[in-house]
């Protein structure tokens, strides 16, 4: 999965994967910062997969964590 992230550090703009999960600009290590962006996705999924189900308490519960992982991005 490709995802989009700025460099805290730099502020590069950058496009990672799975085996490469550094700033192509200063070269830090964005792993951590590449797995809850990840985490925030899949929740998203769930969320979504929750409402198609008609589980409105459980989607809500997704959704909430996808948007906490977010903020903390």
């Amino acid at each position: 999965m490709i995802i989009k992230i700025i460099c805290p550090i730099c502020r590069a703009g950058n496009e990672l994967s799975e085996p490469l999960t550094t700033c192509r600009r200063c070269r830090e290590d964005l792993s951590l910062l590449y797995r809850v962006k990840a985490y925030s996705y899949k929740a998203r999924l769930y969320a979504l997969q929750e409402y198609v189900e008609k589980e409105v308490h459980a989607a809500r519960h997704w959704a909430r964590i996808a948007q906490g992982l977010d903020k903390s991005v």
